[in-house]
C-alpha cells in the first residue's frame, strides 16, 4: 500500500497561527486536477495527488509521481 501524505491538520494551527476548518473546504476543482507541484511552482508538475480524502483532522493524499520525468522519478 502506497504511503498518505498529510495536507492540512485541523487540529495544528499553520505557520500563520491559524487552525484551517476543514468543514468549510471545497476539494472540488482540487479533486479535478489534483497536480503535484514541486514546491508549489506553477507549471512544474511532478505527479498527481490520489486517494484523497479525510481521516480525524488529517487530509490526506497517496502521491503518484510521473516516472518517465528524471527529476521526478
Amino acid at each position: 500500500m502506497a504511503k498518505s501524505f498529510v495536507l492540512s491538520d485541523s487540529s495544528i494551527p499553520n505557520h500563520h497561527g491559524f487552525y484551517v476548518d476543514h468543514s468549510t473546504l471545497d476539494l472540488s476543482r482540487f479533486k479535478g486536477n489534483p497536480v503535484l507541484l514541486y514546491m508549489h511552482r506553477r507549471g512544474e508538475v511532478h505527479g498527481l495527488w490520489k486517494d484523497i480524502d479525510f481521516n480525524g483532522p488529517q487530509l490526506l493524499a497517496v502521491p503518484e509521481f510521473d516516472m518517465d520525468d528524471p527529476e521526478s522519478a
